[in-house]
């Protein structure tokens, strides 16, 4: 079996991505974050993962190794950014933007 981790799959690119992964083989293991995934897709697991929270990025890792001793894929998708002017965003909302669309991915390719 072929593993693959999509962060931010389960909705637009990101879903799709993931049901392409499936369709050629993998079992898909996503993040997501927001409502609950409801939608059933064979050999995907959605696990709700805040990738503003480095421990819960460290929770979704340690879920995926228990699963399985190997990635064939990792697809970084999730991404956010805050509707504003850039010369409106504060630290903290910089941060946030860095910490899913930067380091959350940082920590997974590690």
């Amino acid at each position: 079996m072929k593993y693959a981790v999509v962060t931010g799959g389960t909705s637009g690119m990101g879903l799709g991505v993931a049901k392409m992964l499936v369709s050629k083989g993998y079992y898909v293991f996503a993040t997501y974050i927001g409502p609950d995934f409801t939608e059933h897709v064979a050999n995907f697991k959605a696990i709700k993962t805040d990738q503003t929270n480095r421990e819960e990025v460290y929770r979704f890792i340690n879920y995926v190794k228990s699963k399985t001793d190997h990635l064939d894929c990792l697809h970084c998708n999730a991404g956010m950014s805050i509707r504003k002017s850039f010369t409106e965003y504060t630290d903290k909302d910089w941060d946030m933007m860095m910490e899913v669309t930067v380091n959350s991915h940082y920590i997974m390719c590690r």
